[in-house]
């Protein structure tokens, strides 16, 4: 930061000596005197350690979700593919019980009614 003379956001996460991390989250800026010569750098800081956690527990939970709507539609594709197999043979059926589809004589053998 000194060295870039700016301002600057960033987030890190620090470890005390008792071993406990701690998520910072910081602003930093240089100033300078009249003569523009460095004399020091304000700081603040802040923890986020908690909101940190809730966004991670979001994330994974917006991943369960993704996956459980990717079932859901496999699920649902699945099911309309396998009710609409029989449905059609169904229809087929009745076409050929009607005589849509031409005489009976002219229908293959076990057709007939």
């Amino acid at each position: 930061m000194l060295a870039e003379d700016k301002v600057t956001d960033d987030e890190l996460t620090v470890r005390a000596r008792n071993g406990k991390e701690t998520m910072v989250s910081y602003n930093a800026a240089t100033f300078h005197d009249r003569e523009h010569r460095l004399q020091g750098v304000f700081a603040a800081a802040r923890d986020v350690t908690g909101r940190k956690h809730f966004e991670g527990t979001l994330l994974e939970k917006n991943i369960q979700l993704q996956h459980a709507n990717s079932m859901k539609s496999e699920f649902l594709a699945t099911m309309s593919h396998e009710m609409r197999t029989p449905l059609n043979a169904i229809g087929l059926s009745e076409a050929l019980g009607d005589g849509l589809m031409g005489p009976a004589e002219r229908q293959p053998a076990g057709v007939h009614r």
